[in-house]
């Protein structure tokens, strides 16, 4: 049943936008949205409480939600190969144990602040951009 799922992969699906009347089970604690075409983060996914990984690589993603900060559970967040610019100031409190930004297009300024705000407590992969 869908109310036990624990991990949903819906990696490479060309999923362009999240149908808004789709329901996740609370119990999910890994989301697998990576290698679509997502320009947005659907609002709900704020709702998972117990949500530990979050992939999201590979879109085309410029922001993330307020809802995404409503994730205490959260260790792992992939963001990779997106565009942004800037990261959501509400990241730093998410407790986050790995945090990917592989190939965004974070200015220099911003990547340096990234390094001095989640110091030892994230990894931060390789911070850069495709120019």
């Amino acid at each position: 049943s869908m109310a036990a799922l624990t991990h949903l992969d819906l990696s490479c699906n060309r999923i362009r936008a999240w149908p808004s009347t789709t329901h996740l089970p609370d119990s999910l604690r890994v989301l697998n949205l990576a290698s679509n075409r997502l320009g947005c983060v659907p609002s709900v996914i704020g709702n998972l409480a117990g949500l530990v990984q979050l992939e999201l690589g590979s879109n085309r993603l410029r922001d993330l939600p307020p809802s995404v900060s409503q994730l205490r559970s959260l260790r792992i967040l992939g963001l990779q190969c997106n565009k942004f610019t800037a990261l959501p100031a509400f990241v730093k409190s998410l407790g986050l144990e790995k945090l990917d930004l592989w190939f965004n297009d974070l200015p220099e300024s911003e990547r340096c602040n990234s390094k001095e705000i989640f110091g030892d407590r994230v990894r931060l992969h390789s911070v850069g951009s495709l120019q």
